[in-house]
């Protein structure tokens, strides 16, 4: 949820002090810590997510 919430706080910003019509979004993959996962096998579900994210449309979070 936090990061969703800071997803959609980025998204509302105004940009226009950067440049004009400029908007930003951001796209988040969040994988739970699972037993016996490594740094290497969490990270890659996180990553995984972010690519499922913005395959599907950008601008959301995916969880894992």
């Amino acid at each position: 949820r936090a990061v969703d919430r800071l997803r959609a706080i980025v998204a509302e910003l105004d940009w226009i002090a950067i440049s004009h019509g400029l908007s930003v979004t951001m796209s988040a993959g969040v994988a739970t810590l699972r037993a016996g996962d490594t740094v290497d096998s969490i990270l890659t579900r996180a990553d995984a997510a972010l690519y499922r994210a913005k395959a599907l449309g950008r601008n959301q979070v995916i969880s894992t």
